[in-house]
């Protein structure tokens, strides 16, 4: 089964301070994956690598076998590829299902 999203080696560094050391992840279609950490993990660096928001040190992200390393967000929202913030960044009068269409919304 070959992975939708995967991530090989990614090192990141906000400046001279590295937060994330070679790290490797596959989604396959179907698949759920759990990004489990401790606050200060590189949870969240690591999900806004993979979306476009950062473009890391070293190391390679692909969707559907594409080498998307360093393509900007709004070229991955696109092709499918967004990062849906939680908290501030829903509408809480809104369902789930309506947050996430309003975030997968883009403009031709």
């Amino acid at each position: 089964m070959s992975a939708v999203l995967e991530a090989s080696s990614v090192d990141f560094s906000y400046g001279r301070l590295q937060v994330l050391f070679d790290v490797t992840l596959a989604v396959a279609d179907n698949e759920i994956l759990a990004l489990l950490g401790t606050n200060g993990a590189g949870k969240s660096t690591l999900l806004r690598v993979l979306a476009g928001l950062g473009s890391p040190d070293r190391g390679s992200v692909r969707l559907r076998g594409e080498d998307i390393t360093g393509a900007p967000a709004e070229h991955l929202a696109m092709k499918g590829l967004v990062l849906v913030l939680a908290g501030r960044g829903v509408f809480p009068s809104m369902t789930v299902m309506d947050n996430l269409r309003a975030g997968a919304f883009t403009f031709l």
